[in-house]
């Protein structure tokens, strides 16, 4: 999780800042030139299994203050003075990409009543975007919270099998069937045995390979730094509830008296890896830490006692463009890799700078049945720059954060990888703001990955998008959801993509607008809206994939706070 300091700059300050930092780049590139030599783990361990989940849940008391969920400015990468001054020049930013208008120009959309219309069960079909199928209710500020206190921002996600369908939010999940029905409910410290602490930062993925759901989170307390993972013993988990059907683990990542923050979750046919971006206790970003698991003995859980597997740790100091590595997201793999050494693959963004052209495709590879995996890296070059984008509007209300320009999620399908995040973007006539970068990326061949697309779009008409995640079908369609928000319109969530043959990106449709201004404070004058939705593609029906993401809604005397709708798109 993720917090900001907002004290806006002019540009004239900004710009001897930009310099000094260009300069550095400058520099550290000419020490560290795009290579491939292989990144060996510090360090190889066997994870136990461990922490049976607790009994019933604590009573929900909403009487309790809210929580920012977060322990520290986790997304202040760069110092905070920088970014404000960045965030601020993101507004005029002359350089900006300019971006494909995808709203239709008119009124804005009218707001989804609050009834059982919601869960609208047959397709819904127009020329935009993918076809609705399905939506329904997810979590919300109140039924997520289960702890007593209710935290914000939601960090939304999905994961579905062929029967059921996992929700988490910070800080609870639930298990329904695929109509969003026969809910089980539990808080994350309940399901994982943990009493101490609040865990946060859910991430969920159902693998399709292995037929087995991956949940991961984090805890931090100074000087304690958790990671926790649960696999689920069958692709049907009939509870919430470890080790009956799910195994659970807990790995100690305080390093270097730092800890463990915005973890994301890859899984290829080999291995789960988890990137976590680490932060000083004294404050400070420190480096990123790869997890990789050997997934075969994960998985093999199905009867008796939970097993062990051994785990491998890589401390990433930085990226093949000389950059400190934020966010290495590892790719969630719908297909087998099907090239030499099994690779999982990873793609990160530049963070550390106010705008970039450059990538970094990394690679796990499998070195042998004697050898310990290796890390590469290889940097790639895109042909328009990204950047800050300024802080979202909304109507009635503060600004919304719309974070930075690191990569969201990362998915990879028969021999594609597709990756997504936030970047100022230009329209004429009006100021910059807030859009989507879509990159696709063929990481074999004779150049050992090429950027083959890249596409920054946008609403214009003064909309903010942000926080975008992807999945991939079957038939090679891309699902893109993200939030999106604008001055006449609250926070809300939208679904577009990209059919596989089309040359660009299509509209998008509502998947929740909001209905009222949400101001979650975030001790900078800003409210949090994020960090992030989630995609997945759909186990059952291969054109199909499952969308989920925040809005703003109304909980009476509570006021205006965050929920979440999930749907399921096709093509």
């Amino acid at each position: 999780m993720r917090s900001s300091m907002s004290m806006r700059s002019s540009l004239s300050s900004f710009l001897p800042i930009l310099l000094v930092a260009l300069l550095a780049t400058s520099a550290v590139m000419a020490q560290n030139p795009s290579r491939e030599a292989v990144i060996e783990p510090e360090a190889t361990t066997e994870v136990i299994s461990c922490c049976d989940s607790l009994g019933d849940d604590p009573p929900i008391n909403l009487l309790k203050v809210f929580a920012v969920g977060s322990h520290a400015p986790s997304h202040v990468i760069v110092p905070t003075e920088t970014r404000n001054a960045w965030k601020n020049a993101a507004i005029t930013w002359e350089g900006a990409p300019r971006a494909r208008t995808l709203e239709q120009v008119g009124p804005p959309p009218i707001p989804f009543k609050d009834g059982p219309e919601l869960d609208t069960r047959g397709p819904v079909l127009d020329t935009r975007g993918p076809a609705t199928v399905r939506r329904f209710d997810g979590l919300s500020t109140v039924s997520a919270s289960r702890t007593g206190q209710l935290f914000f921002p939601p960090d939304s996600q999905v994961g579905v099998s062929p029967t059921k369908v996992v929700l988490a939010a910070n800080v609870g999940m639930r298990m329904t069937d695929r109509n969003g029905e026969n809910a089980v409910s539990r808080n994350l410290n309940t399901f994982f045995g943990e009493t101490g602490s609040t865990i946060f930062d859910p991430r969920v993925y159902y693998d399709r390979l292995s037929e087995r759901f991956f949940i991961s989170a984090v805890r931090v307390n100074d000087p304690v730094s958790r990671l926790y993972v649960a696999v689920s013993r069958s692709s049907n988990p009939e509870s919430l509830t470890a080790p009956t059907d799910w195994c659970n683990y807990e790995i100690d990542t305080q390093r270097q008296n730092s800890w463990a923050d915005f973890p994301q979750m890859g899984v290829n046919e080999k291995w789960l890896a988890i990137s976590t971006n680490h932060f000083r206790f004294s404050g400070g970003f420190n480096k990123t830490f790869i997890w990789a698991f050997d997934k075969a003995a994960l998985v093999d859980n199905a009867a008796g006692a939970c097993p062990d597997a051994t785990m491998w740790q890589y401390a990433v100091n930085i990226d093949a463009g000389g950059q400190p590595a934020v966010s290495v997201a590892p790719a969630q793999h719908y297909t087998e890799a099907t090239i030499g050494n099994t690779p999982l693959f990873f793609v990160s963004a530049q963070v550390s700078v106010f705008t970039s052209d450059r990538y970094t495709l990394w690679r796990l590879i499998d070195r042998g049945a004697n050898a310990k995996p290796g890390l590469q890296r290889r940097r790639l070059t895109s042909a328009q720059p990204y950047g800050y984008a300024p802080d979202a509007p909304q109507r009635s209300g503060v600004l919304l954060d719309s974070g930075d320009p690191r990569m969201h999620q990362v998915a990879y399908r028969d021999g594609r990888l597709w990756a997504v995040h936030t970047t100022g973007c230009s329209f004429a006539g009006v100021s910059n703001n807030a859009c989507i970068r879509a990159i696709e990326i063929t990481p074999a061949g004779a150049n050992r990955g090429e950027i083959t697309f890249e596409e920054t779009y946008g609403g214009g008409a003064n909309w903010y998008y942000f926080y975008p995640s992807v999945a991939i079908t079957g038939n090679g369609d891309v699902v893109v959801p993200f939030q999106r928000s604008r001055d006449t319109q609250f926070l809300g969530t939208a679904v577009n993509g990209k059919p596989a043959n089309a040359a660009s990106f299509d509209a998008p449709r509502p998947l929740r607008n909001g209905a009222c201004p949400i101001f979650n404070d975030n001790n900078n004058g800003l409210s949090r809206a994020g960090d992030y939705t989630g995609a997945q593609a759909d186990p059952v029906n291969d054109r199909s994939a499952w969308a989920v993401g925040e809005f703003a809604g109304s909980f009476g005397s509570l006021g205006c706070d965050w929920r979440t709708m999930v749907g399921l798109y096709r093509y």
